[in-house]
């Protein structure tokens, strides 16, 4: 995480965004995911999610990290990702883009990816955003399927 979070402020330092008028808000909070792989059962998790993001006017970027454990359904694995993110503020709705690398804790081993996702996000309130993502995780074996989560979330601005 410490090399992500310096290799971004070499990225911002190089474009020049270090301006006064840039800024910068920590968010936190949590989602309730539905994933559904392209084979086997689907799984019901919740996830705790941090995040940090950057940005002018209508471009905001930044980089999240998020855990996973399953509430229900008939798989058992534990989900952490760390994802570059990217905003695109379209007035009361910003649509979201990210990517970035998927671990799988399984019982007994656990298996990584990488993985994508696609949403919109929208200000309830100054400190409260609520979210609405998908995300396709890309597994790099055989023996864990990929899958597609569908979230629903709300984060808090500090």
């Amino acid at each position: 995480m410490k090399h992500l979070l310096a290799a971004g402020a070499l990225a911002m330092a190089a474009t020049g965004a270090t301006t006064a008028a840039w800024a910068q808000e920590f968010h936190a909070g949590f989602s309730l995911d539905y994933a559904s792989p392209t084979e086997g059962d689907s799984q019901t998790a919740i996830s705790g999610i941090a995040g940090v993001t950057f940005g002018r006017d209508v471009l905001t970027y930044g980089v999240e990290a998020e855990a996973g454990v399953p509430l229900g359904g008939n798989t058992d694995y534990d989900t952490t990702r760390f994802r570059a993110i990217g905003l695109y503020d379209l007035g009361d709705y910003e649509v979201l883009g990210a990517a970035g690398f998927t671990r799988y804790g399984l019982a007994d081993d656990s298996e990584d990816g990488v993985n994508f996702g696609l949403g919109v996000q929208r200000d309830y309130s100054d400190w409260t955003i609520l979210r609405a993502e998908f995300i396709r995780d890309n597994m790099s074996s055989d023996n864990v399927p990929d899958a597609t989560t569908a979230r629903i979330g709300v984060l808090f601005n500090f």
